[in-house]
């Protein structure tokens, strides 16, 4: 509540698309669990400085899942906004220092001032390129290639495509996946601002496409370059950094940091210092934004559990039903296009006669009758905003002389002559009372508002207008009333009435009643001085004043007379119903993403170790000579298929009449396997059928269920088992979420093949995985040992074959990429706190294989023997150590009886490695350490409280 010349007012906000507001459930986490553990992220060696650079991270990895970011994209938290982003990336394009590369830059019809001036700016920009808009007012894409075209052709010029995906005054929505691909035909980088879009939109750095004459993917680069957007303008954004997300490709300044300092060097010596090799580490110089990085986290985290389809269509009912509301009104000028593919972003002018009410007024009016906070001015969009009014670039250079000719040579500011509109947003979460109030206050200022206006009157130099009874801002609040005289912090309390949810829609019919009485006592207003002679006197002042005077509107209550001044513009108008035809889009993650389901069950120290994504080289890629992909391409022969059906074979994994099940997580190594099995089936080499089964663990970080729209086109019978497994893994405290998850994994994939009759697992593990896993092994364990290629579980029911046994990783990757394949991107929240070992020895084997071009040749060889089911090592089986917390005392052990409880989810092929026979010299050397049976682990935890969650997930357990 605030108050107003009218009487106590409620705050009805309607600016986010300037800045969002606070949350108090997202304040309160951040005051009790955020701050309580702050401190400064250059230390890992506190638990406070761990926990807040844990914060940060994760923070970092959600808002990466939520704008679909892919390996070869960086995040960077950066400064104050969208200013500060697109500067950022300015200098990582080297643009602005000397001997940097020359760039062309195209700029949409409505950007705002920070995707124009940085560029303008840039010492290496040599040309900024303004896209005109089409007559329906979406950006000019005929434009647009006739540019592309003739800039081209200049060798050694960057051509950089900078556009808005929304514009902030007019809510009109761009093309972002068409104009993307324009980009890149004519090799230009695609800049996206979501500075007003992010909010409500979905942020795809890398969407999947597909062509609209059939189903077939089209192989075209949609993927964007770099895009940056203010979290402050989201709900619950307050105090956040701006974010830049930049493809690795844009960081042509390798020489030195924007902002050289502390976080962002390697070693310093008294000559010399080496910068950080990680790039968004070397960027994010100095002491960051910790707790505002957190927030961005938060809120991002709040976007996705709204949902964007709830978001999208809420906001689509918005933008028709205010526009229907609007347009009826003859008094309202709304500007831009008034079709309803745009967000609920309204600015607009209210006439009256020949002339316009003062933006000023209008907010201010609104602010004080009706609690109603808007803007006023040009929205920082000002050649959009210019255009929008009608003004033609000679009148707008009037404009702009008059107000610095009186800046300069008069000291007499004249800011209130500066041409601008009001704007208001309704959000997705305005109830329906409240958007009706708001439509209603605004009808209400278009009819009335010009008979308030001798009640107030404004400051020349700055443009400010205020009731002429509340020239103080009687309920301000004071930093200076803060007071420590009593050893404590004191300050006097404003009066802040809080009104009830379910009692505001009262509150908005006593406004409006009090609204209708007051306009009975306009007319009895006192005398308003003349204010005509406030503009200096020169013939193009006079002419230039476009809004009515407070003293004009007293003067036409007073007479009933009616002004006669012509309009100084009149604003563009545009077709009443023009849509917006945007690129299909399949709501998929980029291909170019790597396989995490596929799980790799080795261990170090004996703890599970989950596949993170593989730190390799990208490998260029061309498309299909034809540039058009079918739905079940042909797989390389040499690299894949050959080396498959020789795995195959020497394995005897297929056999005539198999039903094969195979586990697709959505990677690329999965999803080439599938293609895979198809090929080989159609080759007639062996009979069998096969299906897919993919489990959905209920995380954000991991969405797989677009591949239920990819499957049903495929006609593969599909099973989508989705469970909370990481959620459950919490409640019973597992050891390892990592290694949890997995095994509840293998044991859901396990129950569906024999639920659906399916007596062959597949798995997509390739070389690359078996030699991680042996030199983890060998290097952690002391064991010789990786992954089976094919074996029986102990239950002898079902068989688990890994064909891809003999596949390289890249090729796998080459694949997916080339037949676009629909890959899911999965980044676990319960793993990236710390580095994973797989990584290590990723990089490991990449840094000798480049040494050593046939390394995995001979890594091979060494793995063969163990990759056989009946191999087994002298001394070698796996078992997992036993550690002190599953020690038992020695009455313990004299209590327990001889139980084995059999779940499902812990079974693996290694487990009856234990039962065979080892050799003759293995029999003198045998470990003395065995394996905690499954029933002493679960009793480290709530065992009943498991297994009840176990069977509820339809999970069976033998019974003792």
């Amino acid at each position: 509540m605030f108050k107003s010349p009218f009487g106590y007012r409620m705050v009805t906000y309607c600016d986010y698309v300037a800045s969002g507001r606070a949350l108090t459930f997202i304040e309160d986490y951040v005051r009790s669990q955020v701050l309580t553990m702050y401190a400064n992220t250059h230390t890992s060696t506190s638990v406070t400085g761990y926990q807040s650079s844990l914060f940060r991270l994760e923070s970092r990895q959600i808002v990466r899942n939520n704008t679909n970011c892919s390996k070869k994209d960086i995040l960077l938290f950066t400064g104050s906004g969208s200013t500060s982003a697109l500067n950022k990336l300015i200098h990582l394009l080297n643009l602005d220092a000397e001997g940097g590369q020359k760039a062309i830059v195209f700029v949409g019809p409505y950007e705002h001032h920070s995707n124009i001036l940085p560029w303008r700016e840039s010492r290496n920009v040599i040309k900024v390129v303004n896209i005109k808009e089409t007559s329906q007012g979406h950006i000019d894409v005929a434009h647009l290639e006739s540019q592309l075209k003739e800039h081209s052709n200049l060798e050694g010029t960057l051509l950089i495509g900078a556009f808005s995906a929304a514009s902030n005054i007019t809510g009109i929505l761009s093309d972002t996946i068409g104009i993307t691909i324009l980009l890149h035909k004519y090799k230009a980088f695609a800049v996206w601002d979501y500075a007003c879009a992010a909010p409500y939109v979905n942020i795809d750095m890398n969407p999947n496409i597909k062509s609209q004459e059939s189903d077939d993917h089209e192989h075209v680069d949609a993927r964007k370059d770099a895009i940056f957007f203010s979290p402050h303008k989201f709900i619950g954004g307050v105090e956040t950094p701006g974010v830049l997300i930049v493809k690795k490709h844009m960081f042509l300044n390798e020489k030195k940091p924007q902002h050289p300092g502390g976080g962002t060097v390697f070693f310093v010596t008294d000559d010399d210092h080496t910068y950080l090799k990680k790039k968004y580490e070397r960027e994010e110089g100095g002491t960051p934004s910790i707790v505002g990085s957190v927030r961005t986290g938060l809120i991002f985290q709040l976007k996705k559990a709204v949902g964007d389809d709830y978001i999208t269509k809420a906001e689509r009912s918005l933008t028709q039903r205010a526009t229907e509301k609007l347009v009826q009104n003859p008094n309202l000028v709304l500007l831009g296009p008034t079709h309803h593919d745009k967000l609920p972003i309204f600015s607009f002018l209210i006439k009256h006669d020949t002339q316009y009410l003062h933006y000023g007024f209008v907010s201010i009016f609104l602010n004080d009758l009706f609690g109603i906070q808007t803007r006023g001015g040009c929205a920082c969009a000002g050649p959009y905003g210019l255009r929008l009014l009608g003004m033609d670039q000679p009148l707008a250079k009037s404009f702009e002389k008059e107000l610095l000719f009186q800046d300069v040579k008069n000291n007499n500011e004249q800011e209130f002559l500066r041409p601008g509109f009001t704007r208001i947003n309704l959000n997705y979460f305005f109830d329906q009372e409240t958007v009706d109030y708001v439509l209603w206050a605004i009808s209400f200022a278009c009819e009335h508002a010009w008979k308030f206006l001798p009640q107030y009157t404004f400051y020349p130099e700055t443009g400010e207008w205020y009731h002429i009874n509340n020239k103080k801002f009687s309920t301000r609040r004071w930093l200076s009333n803060v007071s420590y005289q009593d050893g404590k912090m004191t300050y006097r309390q404003p009066v802040n009435q809080q009104i009830a949810a379910n009692q505001k829609h009262k509150q908005y019919d006593a406004y409006k009643k009090e609204a209708l009485l007051l306009l009975n006592q306009v007319s009895n207003a006192n005398t308003v001085p003349e204010q005509s002679n406030l503009l200096h006197q020169s013939v193009d002042s006079d002419r230039l004043r476009w809004f009515l005077y407070p003293s004009e509107a007293y003067r036409q209550l007073i007479n009933n007379t009616k002004s006669n001044r012509p309009f100084v513009f009149i604003p563009k108008t545009y077709p009443s119903s023009s849509p917006l035809e945007l690129t299909p889009v399949e709501n998929i993650c980029v291909p170019q993403e790597l396989d995490l389901y596929d799980d790799n069950e080795y261990t170090v120290n004996d703890k599970q170790e989950e596949s993170p994504q593989p730190m390799m080289a990208d490998v260029p890629t061309q498309p299909s000579k034809k540039n058009k992909l079918t739905l079940w391409p042909k797989v390389p022969a040499k690299k894949i298929m050959t080396p498959m059906k020789k795995a195959i074979k020497e394995f005897e994994m297929i056999k005539d009449g198999d039903r094969i099940l195979l586990g697709l997580s959505g990677g690329k190594d999965s999803l080439t396997l599938l293609h895979c099995l198809k090929n080989l089936q159609r080759t007639g080499m062996v009979n069998f059928e096969f299906g897919a089964c993919t489990v959905d663990p209920q995380t954000d970080a991991y969405d797989p269920s677009p591949l239920k729209k990819y499957l049903a086109k495929l006609g593969v019978p599909y099973f989508f088992e989705s469970q909370n497994i990481i959620e459950v893994a919490k409640d019973c405290q597992a050891t390892s979420i990592c290694s949890w998850c997995s095994r509840m994994k293998r044991g859901i994939l396990y129950n569906t093949a024999r639920r659906e009759g399916y007596n062959v697992l597949a798995l997509g593990q390739h070389i690359d995985d078996l030699a991680e896993s042996f030199m983890m092994s060998i290097f952690h364990n002391g064991f010789l040992r990786t992954m089976k290629a094919h074996y029986t579980i102990d239950e002898g029911d079902l068989r688990v074959i890994r064909p891809l046994v003999y596949v390289r990783e890249k090729d796998l990757k080459i694949f997916a990429q080339e037949q676009v394949l629909p890959v899911i991107n999965e980044n676990c929240p319960a793993c990236f706190e710390i580095p994973k070992e797989r990584a290590r020895v990723k990089t490991l084997l990449s840094n000798q294989e480049h040494l050593y071009p046939h390394l995995f040749y001979s890594i091979q060889q060494a793995m063969r023997p163990l990759m056989d089911k009946d191999m087994i090592v002298d001394g070698h089986k796996k078992f997992k150590r036993s550690e002190n917390k599953y020690k038992k005392s020695d009455e313990q052990k004299e209590q327990q009886v001889e139980e084995k409880v059999e779940v499902d989810v812990v079974e693996e092929k290694e487990e009856e490695e234990e039962k065979q026979q080892v050799t003759k010299k293995g029999k003198d050397h045998e470990h003395k350490r065995r394996t905690p049976s499954t029933v002493e682990m679960l009793r480290k935890v709530d065992t009943d409280a498991l297994v009840q969650e176990l069977m509820r997930r339809g999970i069976q357990l033998p019974k003792k």
